[in-house]
């Protein structure tokens, strides 16, 4: 699985790199929502992991096959 991690807190960034690295997941690091977005239109993720409603907004109001990804958003 394919895991876009928006994360600006290094340590967090660490902390969930090493739990989803041992799940054998290839994970990619956007430090805020914008690279986010960036990242997700020129990538082909599986699952998104953020803390930020804003950029959920944004993605699901998109008219392409990437509005449905799965988000998981914490806070």
């Amino acid at each position: 699985m394919k895991i876009l991690l928006v994360e600006d807190t290094r340590i967090l960034q660490g902390l969930m790199l090493a739990v989803l690295g041992n799940l054998i997941h290839k994970v990619d690091v956007a430090n805020n929502g914008e690279v986010a977005l960036k990242q997700l239109k020129s990538g082909d993720f599986d699952l998104v992991v953020m803390d930020g409603l804003e950029a959920t907004k944004i993605i699901r109001s998109w008219s392409c096959n990437k509005s449905t990804i799965p988000i998981i958003v914490r806070f």
